[in-house]
């Protein structure tokens, strides 16, 4: 039987009763279920549960079809539903379909009355998840036709804010759309989306995944604290500025009171970054969804907000490294920074605030009036009040709630723990139940106390459930707490009322790390089963795709830990968990996570561990630590495979510093090994790399060459193949002699990529077009073009393409006024040397631009390829004697730009190994290698 849900609940068959169709569909949706979770979530209020469910199945039984299956206390949905359906087409990437489908809000016009929260929570949860499809659907069938059909582009935009039980867009969402390039009233409602959130889209400086908002969680229970609020106001207010570190115990509020402070005075202009177990900043850059590739991601943290104009909130910042780099912040006229931990900075611009726990000892003996002004006793309050709104402290219960607060030491988590309590307790045996764990002689205001009353409080099976549940380290699904601790949703709803767990975006939940420790170790056969979870998801992320990886980036602490349990087992597997750091940005955790397991392990027993790592050190600019490493593989005498992807690695650093000639000599060897071993993805790859780089060192003859024969071997071309191969002969064939083809072709590849959705030939074919634009002199005609694929570039963390099409766009408009200056900064600060070389190529490249002596000094350091180097050579012989033209090479610009190559030149003297830097014509290789079949599937950007 087919059922829809979508616009309304209705079944082909005879009427069913509403909450009986509703039950099959939930089935459907959420798979087999056990019969007392179904009783609980469907009928909480019914004076027997197990009856109503009975009885609703043999009603369903009784209507002659096959609607469900049940065996001993499992409940399994035979039906469909048009939901499941949704689902599948987004999953298989028909957007189209999708829209079709979507005939209006999940379960819309359902009446929810005597259904449990649980229940309607799910309803609206799953309503939002589906409309949320829908949202990306339209977004991606109006990036195909942005520019072949403008008017369904149009109704493509106005349908994105119609959609019937949508959430409100994320900025995620509203920066996709922008980049798509939208006029009139459009634009005006997308700016100012976006401005809510704290974002102004027109600057195009914050990357699509970046959430530098924001949205400051509403604090529900706040008391008490007005003094320490004004204290706070106080503080950042001074001049000169200081760093305003807010410590206390674990519990006692600092978050609360930031939150409480931020949303009155700064709802839309404060940045929270959480730091809980923190290591280093890179996770903070994580957050802003940048990807800086540079050793100190301090550097390119402070390099982001040197500009933002508000709060910057680091919440957690206990055992954050490098919190000295804060003072540099102060700088910024316009950033106020707070911090919370438990202990004191030490920095000499530092400004403390600490929070004491509510004190209540002088309250015993008083009256219920004097007691309910007290803030511990409010917060107690209030909290049981949002657990059980019928609450009341009487006047018997006074002295009670004293002495309860005082057990708990005034502290607010553990009067938030201890409040959850009223709904089946009152509040003297509370009271009693508290006073039974109180250690007189320990610690006062120790949260041990509260938790073990807690813990004494929850079922047995909520106990085995929280103990299996503390194997997890970092967040986790449904799926995974069903799977490895066998604990169903209803108990984990359970535990997250209980305030024993945390409820995540995305569905996901997590230990408190502040309760870690209180919590029994999992039994050894839970352990057993989260092992082999997770071996089992490396398995998963080995065979899933790009940026799909994001939906595992959750499960990385837990993914570690196993790889370290199994570090020296001969099945261990860590390419899939480079992928993630490498599709995700997360280098900064990545490049902690290889340095400590390389320490306990031999390069001769794990070369491959080792080749992961100098990938990650190239990736994120550490090229001195990648070719250490390299070398260190080239002296043990290694088999090809490995040697093949060390002088990959080799090649990519050379091409990183701007030394072409020893890029192409190691892209030779790696073509030639991939060839001998057989990997046909790397002979694709390879070879297809070792092409580009011969046209860059003006050697197309061998690059025609080579591009025959790879061609012809390759017979069973895929659509990305053939489009890349194509890409690459554009640059070989016409780059030199057929300006216009070039472009033409450029275009066409650029937008055959765009359409089929391989971005990084998009990004690649964009680039090269840009960048020969200016080398015959032209300036780019199509700024939305150059916008969109700006866009496309952050989402892709490919922070060096981006910066390249910054240079494009800083260089097309000079004529107003961007800022040379702040570009050649971030360049050199996150030691982008191919993107600077070619900010300086281009300089000089333009006619009317041209400066004699500045021209010269390029040419005298040549850091860029023979190609571009003879261009420049040919503009410096026309120059001769000529004079600027513009108030391009005014004084100040002159110092900064020469400064920019000296710079150039002293990171080559600073490069391990830089080769011979001189421009000399190569003898033309006389033989061109023999070339294997092609690989089935499309190369990834890996090793």
């Amino acid at each position: 039987m087919h059922v829809q849900t979508l616009g309304a609940l209705e079944a082909g068959i005879k009427p069913i009763k509403p909450k009986n169709l509703l039950l099959l569909c939930y089935l459907a949706l959420e798979g087999k279920q056990d019969r007392k979770h179904l009783q609980m979530l469907f009928w909480p209020e019914a004076a027997d549960p197990a009856t109503s469910l009975r009885v609703a199945l043999s009603y369903l039984q009784g209507l002659g079809k096959d609607l469900f299956r049940s065996v001993q206390n499992q409940v399994e949905s035979l039906i469909h539903t048009d939901a499941q359906e949704l689902t599948q087409f987004y999953q298989q990437q028909q957007y189209s379909e999708v829209i079709k489908l979507y005939s209006g809000a999940f379960l819309k016009g359902l009446d929810l009355k005597n259904s449990s929260t649980e229940l309607e929570d799910w309803i609206f949860e799953t309503r939002e998840k589906l409309a949320s499809l829908v949202q990306w659907s339209v977004l991606y069938e109006a990036q195909k036709v942005r520019y072949s059909m403008p008017d369904q582009f149009q109704a493509l935009a106005e349908q994105f804010f119609q959609i019937d039980g949508a959430p409100p867009p994320t900025l995620e969402m509203l920066r996709f759309l922008y980049t798509l390039g939208l006029e009139g009233y459009l634009e005006h409602r997308v700016l100012k989306e976006a401005a809510e959130l704290g974002v102004d889209l027109t600057t195009l400086q914050v990357p699509q995944k970046t959430n530098l908002q924001t949205a400051i969680r509403p604090v529900q229970v706040f008391v008490g604290r007005d003094q320490e609020l004004q204290l706070l106001h106080e503080r950042l207010q001074q001049i000169p500025p200081a760093i305003v570190t807010i410590t206390g115990l674990g519990g006692v509020g600092k978050s609360t009171l930031v939150r409480a402070y931020c949303a009155e005075h700064h709802p839309e202009d404060t940045l929270w970054l959480k730091a809980d177990g923190l290591k280093d900043a890179s996770g903070l850059l994580h957050q802003l969804g940048l990807n800086v590739q540079q050793a100190d991601p301090w550097v390119g943290l402070t390099d982001t907000l040197r500009y933002h104009k508000g709060i910057v909130v680091i919440d957690g910042a206990d055992q954050l490294s490098g919190l000295d780099h804060l003072q540099n912040w102060l700088r910024f006229p316009d950033l106020r920074v707070i911090v919370t931990c438990r202990q004191p900075l030490q920095l000499p611009e530092e400004s403390l605030l600490k929070l004491e726990p509510f004190s209540i000892q002088e309250y015993r003996g008083m009256g219920l009036s004097e007691v309910m002004n007290h803030p511990a006793v409010q917060c107690f309050e209030k909290h049981a009040k949002r657990n059980h709104a019928a609450f009341k402290i009487r006047p018997e219960d006074a002295q009670d709630v004293v002495h309860l607060c005082a057990a708990l030491s005034g502290l607010p988590l553990a009067l938030e723990m201890a409040s959850s309590w009223t709904q089946i307790l009152s509040l003297k045996e509370i009271r009693e139940e508290v006073q039974q764990v109180v250690d007189p002689e320990g610690d006062p205001q120790s949260l041990k106390p509260i938790f073990e009353a807690s813990w004494n409080l929850l079922s047995e099976q909520e106990k085995q459930a929280l103990t299996n549940l503390n194997c997890f380290l970092g967040s986790f699904t449904r799926e995974a707490a069903v799977i490895v601790s066998g604990v169903q949703l209803r108990t984990l709803q359970q535990l997250v009322r209980k305030s024993m767990l945390q409820m995540e975006p995305g569905q996901r939940f997590r230990v408190p790390p502040v309760l870690r420790g209180f919590i029994p170790d999992a039994p050894a056969e839970v352990g057993q089963k989260y092992q082999e979870y997770h071996l089992h998801l490396l398995d998963t992320m080995d065979a899933t795709p790009g940026q799909q990886l994001m939906e595992f980036a959750g499960a990385i602490p837990d993914l570690m830990e196993i790889i370290r349990r199994i570090l020296h087992s001969s099945t261990v597997k860590t390419l899939p968990l480079l992928k993630m750091f490498d599709t995700s940005g997360f280098y900064h955790i990545g490049l902690q996570f290889y340095s400590d397991i390389i320490r306990s392990i031999k390069i001769i027993e794990f070369p491959d561990i080792f080749i992961e790592y100098a990938w990650l050190c190239f990736r994120i600019g550490i090229n001195s630590e990648a070719i250490r490493i390299c070398e260190m593989l080239d002296d043990h005498d290694m088999d090809r495979e490995v040697l093949m992807k060390v002088y990959n690695i080799k090649a990519s650093v050379a091409m990183a510093v701007c030394n072409y000639r020893v890029s192409e000599e190691y892209y030779m060897k790696a073509f030639s090994l991939a060839i001998l071993v057989g990997d046909k993805g790397r002979v694709f790859l390879y070879g297809i790399n070792y092409c580009l780089i011969l046209s860059e060192n003006d050697k197309n003859n061998l690059a025609k060459d080579i591009m025959e024969k790879l061609e012809k071997r390759l017979d069973k071309l895929n659509l990305y193949q053939d489009l890349y191969i194509n890409y690459v002969k554009n640059i070989i064939l016409f780059r030199i002699d057929d300006d216009r083809r070039y472009i033409l072709y450029m275009d066409q590849i650029s937008e055959e990529a765009r359409n089929n959705e391989f971005m990084d030939i998009y990004l690649h074919a964009v680039c090269k077009k840009y960048e020969f634009m200016f080398d015959i002199s032209s300036f780019a005609d199509d700024s939305n073009d150059l916008l969109y694929a700006m866009g496309i570039a952050q989402i892709n963390n490919n922070i060096s393409m981006y910066n390249s099409l910054k240079v494009v766009q800083v260089i097309n408009n000079l004529d107003q006024n961007y800022d040379l200056f702040e570009l050649i900064y971030r360049m050199r600060s996150s030691r982008d040397r191919y993107s600077l070389a070619l900010l300086l190529c281009f300089i000089a490249s333009f006619k009317e631009m041209v400066h004699h002596d500045f021209l010269k000094k390029v040419i005298d350091y040549p850091f860029m390829s023979t190609y571009r180097w003879e261009r420049l050579k040919k503009r410096l012989a026309d120059s001769e004697g000529s004079a600027p033209e513009n108030q391009l090479f005014e004084k100040s610009y002159m110092k900064v730009l020469l400064e920019a190559v000296e710079w150039m030149v002293f990171k080559d003297h600073q490069q391990e190994w830089v080769g011979d830097r001189q421009h000399h014509p190569h003898p033309e290789a006389t033989e061109v290698l023999h070339l294997l079949e092609p690989h089935p599937t499309s190369p990834e950007r890996s090793l």
